[in-house]
C-alpha cells in the first residue's frame, strides 16, 4: 500500500441512479468507484479477492467504491492489470461527466 494517502485505493460504483459526492470525496471518485465496484461484481469478486490482488484490506476496497478513499492511478494500473480490464474501462463514466460539463 502506497504512504501518499490512506484513501489511496478509493472510490465508487456504476449505478442508474445520481449520486451525490461523499462527504470526503469528489463525484469523480464515486464514478471511478462505482466502476471498480461493477467490474469486481461482474467477475464474482469479493472485497476480500480484490484487496489481496492489488494489496489492499477488503475495508479499503469498500472505501474505494463508495467513493470515501481515492484510489491512486498506480493503484488503478495495478487493478486493471490484475483484471485485465482497460484504464478506461475505470474512467469512461468520469470522463464523461466531464465532457459533458464542457
Amino acid at each position: 500500500m502506497s504512504k501518499h494517502r490512506a484513501n489511496d485505493a478509493g472510490d465508487g460504483i456504476v449505478n442508474s441512479k445520481k449520486r451525490k459526492p461523499t462527504s470526503r470525496g469528489s463525484i469523480l471518485d464515486d464514478l471511478i468507484g462505482q466502476q471498480i465496484r461493477q467490474m469486481r461484481r461482474d467477475n464474482d469478486l469479493s472485497q476480500t479477492d480484490l484487496g489481496r490482488l492489488i494489496g489492499v484490506t477488503y475495508q479499503q476496497v469498500q472505501k474505494i467504491e463508495t467513493g470515501e478513499n481515492r484510489i491512486a492511478a498506480s493503484r488503478l494500473l495495478l487493478v486493471s492489470v490484475k483484471t485485465g480490464e482497460s484504464m478506461e474501462y475505470f474512467v469512461k463514466t468520469a470522463r464523461a461527466y466531464l465532457e459533458d460539463r464542457e
